[in-house]
């Protein structure tokens, strides 16, 4: 070995190597720490050939990712793009952190708290390295539940596949919070984008479903699974779903299962609206087939709730409301009233529909329909007595299971918008007002901001402009902020009220309140207010709506031209509002010329309105000529 001095000097060489190498792999150069290279370590490789160069070093070449051009490509011993590469002293400090968490909810907690300091690599990393040596189901959960709640929908499921591969078997809550991660209410993506999430949840609730699975569905993960099949809007698998909840046990339909297919009927029926193409009496059947598969579902709701098989709530019984209110026919929206009675027992506060002492000649019949028969030959027809008062629970001596008990609903804003859309559709308003008064005295109901605008709206048709104004002065007093609709609402009813003499104290008074209680105006009531003023046909009305108008105006001017302070608006929505508010300057100039034309002011004072016209002229102008560069931008 020994015969020459190159066999000497390799023989010394390949000595003193593997002790550097072996120094160096335990312990970096503490001089030159960001020089000294780490070594590599191979990860996920089932084999490799080591290659010795022509000075006797040994390197791994991983042949498996060379190109036929000798370019390298990704190779099996790299971490996806899911799994962060780490390097050997992130891998060693994690494991220590493990080793010293052996509990599970002491590793469970240790997770949780790392979530809350927005470090989710690192707590995927540490439920990783904890898999391969106990059960921690639980971090997993709170990593996934993180995602969910930040909306990150399909990293969510990335980590619930990972976490089955890891040998960690999903268990009841992580199919829940998978439920939740999906979108549970409409969102901005559209439909196609609910259908996609629709699908991939239902390939996770048709797995629970399977023969091996280690969790079947109970009834909170069918609930949330038919709720997302409503907003897919996807009819066929929501009675997929529906058609394998049990009779009875855990599994069984709840109140929450009725108001989700309840509703899911209703949306359905109003998707694709096609009430402007589809002939009236067409929509109008549509509707009725709508109404009577939900009376169907409703019949066996009452017989569950009065068997004390199934308690009842107020989101329910909205539900199964909006969708009679649907209908083109008197006899469904009232029996609103006799829904409202039968599961809360408020008595009815006027005569049911075709009793003599009920008028319904002043309702307008649209397109009033015929009784209707569905697919299964299933007729509605008073005889079926869907919403007749419920006595009581029926006792069955062979049960011998313990019952809930039935409890009756109690009122709350939900029924009180309802109620009041009822009464406006049959054109009560009386029994409306009484209505009112029932819930928020006898009841306690405090009224939201959509009981006061269902008021308003009852108002409007009624043509009271007093108790409009009314209405919203009320709404100060409780502590609910009238919005840019509510003004309009209330401005609507002045509109339609313009023969009462004091009718422009009553939209002047609204105006006033707008002014005080909005940071800026609303163009729409500002115009409502000015064509109220123009349809008296009364020079001083005009006058006096001119002059109120004008601060309002100053306020608009402003907005156009410096934008809205404490306002967040996008491009697109300030361009919105100039035009609006442009067109308000504009019927406010209209006005002027009508003063002028019709003589409705001295001629003496023609100078003065001249000038006035002729400034907002040069405004309006000049403002449409920048509307237009940023459109053209």
């Amino acid at each position: 070995m020994f015969e020459c001095r190159a066999c000497i000097g390799r023989a010394a060489r390949a000595v003193t190597r593997e002790v550097l190498d072996a120094r160096t792999t335990h312990r970096h150069l503490i001089s030159t720490p960001r020089l000294s290279i780490p070594p590599s370590r191979r990860r996920l490789a089932t084999s490799a050939t080591a290659t010795t160069s022509h000075d006797g070093d040994s390197f791994d070449i991983p042949t498996s990712g060379m190109s036929k051009s000798g370019d390298m490509r990704r190779t099996s011993n790299r971490p996806k793009k899911t799994e962060a590469a780490l390097s050997p002293r992130d891998e060693k400090a994690l494991r220590t952190e493990v080793e010293w968490l052996k509990d599970p909810k002491k590793f469970a907690d240790h997770v949780h708290y790392t979530l809350r300091n927005n470090q989710p690599d690192k707590a995927l990393d540490l439920c990783r390295i904890a898999s391969r040596k106990q059960d921690c189901v639980v971090a997993w959960n709170h990593t996934i539940d993180w995602h969910v709640q930040q909306g990150r929908y399909a990293r969510a499921i990335e980590i619930y596949n990972e976490m089955k591969k890891r040998g960690q078997f999903p268990d009841s809550h992580t199919y829940m919070m998978l439920f939740r991660s999906f979108p549970q209410h409409q969102t901005h993506q559209g439909l196609e984008f609910h259908q996609h999430m629709c699908t991939k949840a239902l390939k996770i609730y048709t797995s629970m479903n399977a023969p091996d699975a280690r969790v079947k569905p109970s009834i909170m993960h069918t609930n949330a699974m038919l709720r997302l099949c409503s907003l897919a809007g996807d009819m066929d698998a929501l009675w997929n779903v529906a058609s394998q909840i049990p009779e009875s046990g855990p599994s069984a339909a709840d109140y929450r299962t009725y108001s989700v297919l309840i509703g899911a009927i209703r949306h359905a029926a109003k998707a694709g609206d096609g009430k402007e193409v589809m002939p009236q009496e067409e929509y109008a059947q549509k509707m009725q087939k709508a109404v009577n598969e939900g009376r169907r579902i409703w019949q066996e709701v009452v017989v569950k709730w009065r068997g004390g098989e199934v308690a009842i709530d107020e989101q329910l019984v909205v539900e199964m409301a909006n969708l009679l209110l649907i209908s083109k026919r008197m006899q469904d929206w009232d029996d609103v009233l006799a829904l409202v009675q039968q599961t809360t027992k408020i008595e009815r506060l006027i005569a049911p529909v075709g009793s003599p002492d009920r008028t319904t000649g002043h309702v307008p019949r649209e397109a009033e329909t015929v009784v209707v028969e569905d697919s299964e030959g299933w007729v509605e027809s008073p005889a079926n007595h869907s919403f007749k008062p419920v006595i009581g629970p029926t006792k069955d001596p062979e049960k011998f299971r313990k019952t809930e008990t039935m409890a009756w609903v109690a009122p709350g804003n939900g029924l009180l918008s309802v109620l009041l859309d009822a009464c406006r559709e049959m054109r009560i308003p009386k029994t409306a007002q009484a209505y009112w008064d029932e819930l928020t005295s006898k009841h306690d109901v405090r009224p939201d901001l959509n009981n006061f605008q269902s008021m308003l709206r009852i108002l409007n048709i009624n043509r009271s402009s007093k108790k409009a104004v009314e209405v919203v002065e009320r709404m100060h007093s409780l502590g609910i902020k009238p919005r840019n609709v509510t003004y309009r609402l209330a401005m609507s009813a002045c509109q339609r009220d313009w023969k009462n003499t004091n009718i422009m104290h009553n939209a002047t008074a609204l105006i006033d309140d707008m002014q005080k209680h909005l940071l800026y105006p609303e163009c729409q009531t500002l115009e409502c207010y000015l064509s109220l003023a123009l349809q008296t046909a009364d020079g001083k009305n005009i006058i006096r709506a001119i002059d109120r108008m004008d601060p309002l105006v100053h306020l608009m001017r402003s907005r156009i031209v410096y934008g809205a302070d404490g306002v967040e608006s996008s491009e697109k929505t300030h361009i919105l509002y100039k035009e609006t508010a442009l067109r308000v300057i504009k019927s406010l100039i209209g006005a002027i010329d009508t003063l002028m034309n019709r003589g409705l002011v001295p001629k003496t004072d023609f100078a003065h309105w001249s000038a006035r016209r002729s400034h907002l002229q040069g405004f309006v102008g000049r403002s449409e000529n920048s509307v237009q560069d940023q459109r053209d931008r």
